[in-house]
């Protein structure tokens, strides 16, 4: 069964964020880190709606993973080119991150680390409004 676009949940976007922040943000993303999240995320545990293996073959592919980790890159500050769209919890994420980077490394290593053992829940981050 084929779903409409599903949009990028905080917690998603968190775990793309800590990659980014544990390999320092390279112009490349860890295509080995992302290609492992890809077949994490696609288990829907974050999107109870879809039924694991209901979702078409873009829903939460690599290609798309990666291009969430640029939206994240290039909308950083510093960034020497133009951002991409990320969307608005994207954005937000990214101004918590300027002055939380700890928190949100450890909040994205948590939730995978939930997700990897199928004991995931969404939580509360103090500040953090998306």
């Amino acid at each position: 069964m084929k779903t409409t676009r599903v949009p990028w949940h905080r917690d998603e976007i968190l775990v793309v964020a800590a990659i980014g922040i544990k390999y320092g943000w390279p112009n490349t993303s860890p295509r080995s880190e992302m290609e492992k999240l890809s077949s994490l995320l696609r288990r829907c545990a974050v999107h109870p709606e879809i039924e694991p293996g209901e979702e078409d073959t873009k829903f939460r592919n690599v290609n798309g993973v990666e291009r969430k980790y640029y939206d994240l890159l290039t909308a950083r500050p510093g960034y020497p080119g133009n951002a991409t769209n990320g969307g608005k919890t994207t954005y937000s994420i990214v101004e918590y991150m300027i002055e939380h980077q700890m928190e949100v490394f450890e909040a994205g290593i948590k939730i995978q680390q939930m997700l990897e053992s199928d004991t995931y829940r969404s939580f509360v981050i103090p500040g953090l409004r998306v």
